[in-house]
């Protein structure tokens, strides 16, 4: 079966960064990305998944290049930056996909004080961190396009009897709260802030 991706003229030539792109949907991003012409760095933690995603990329015929970069981390994500910037320039594209951790589904009740602390860090925090990181140099710009990543379980509660993790589900519902204020924040000067909502599995 042949994937037909969508073409965009005018992302020809952008340079964009997908955090957590190594693999699964951030790569897939990636990819398309890479096939409209668009100067691809590729991020996560595995620095061999980077180095394969982005070996996979160029094979396409894509440009692309690696940053290995903890997303959680705001002096790894500066560096991200400038290294993004060294090779490619300035950022026209963030991806801010990188999400992950806290507790499996239970009673809000039974959920620790360290497990709801790594469901709101790895998931809500770490999408502020990246876009502290890389919104101001877009507004000193005037341009730029940001997508970040929440989850259906941000608006609707779960199934039966518990649906999708407490800590999950609430930092999720941050970040599309944090993904309006920062749209709003930034829209005047040329900015754009949307945030993907991605269906739970059942």
């Amino acid at each position: 079966m042949t994937v037909k991706i969508p073409t965009y003229p005018d992302l020809t030539g952008k340079v964009a960064v997908v955090t957590g792109s190594s693999r699964g949907i951030g790569a897939a991003t990636c990819r398309m990305l890479a096939v409209n012409g668009v100067k691809v760095v590729v991020n996560g933690r595995d620095e061999a998944a980077v180095r394969k995603t982005v070996q996979d990329l160029r094979a396409d015929g894509g440009e692309a290049t690696g940053v290995t970069a903890d997303a959680t981390d705001l002096d790894a994500l500066g560096r991200l930056r400038a290294e993004t910037e060294r090779v490619y320039g300035p950022v026209d594209v963030l991806g801010a996909f990188v999400a992950g951790g806290g507790p499996l589904p239970g009673p809000t009740a039974q959920i620790t004080e360290p497990d709801w602390d790594a469901a709101i860090r790895g998931n809500l925090t770490v999408t502020f961190l990246t876009l502290k990181t890389f919104v101001p140099g877009m507004v000193e710009r005037g341009r730029g396009a940001i997508v970040t990543v929440a989850s259906t379980a941000a608006r609707y509660a779960g199934g039966e009897p518990i649906g999708a993790p407490t800590g999950y589900a609430v930092a999720k519902a941050g970040v599309v709260r944090l993904t309006q204020e920062v749209a709003k924040e930034v829209a005047r000067h040329g900015v754009r802030v949307n945030c993907v909502c991605r269906r739970q599995r059942s």
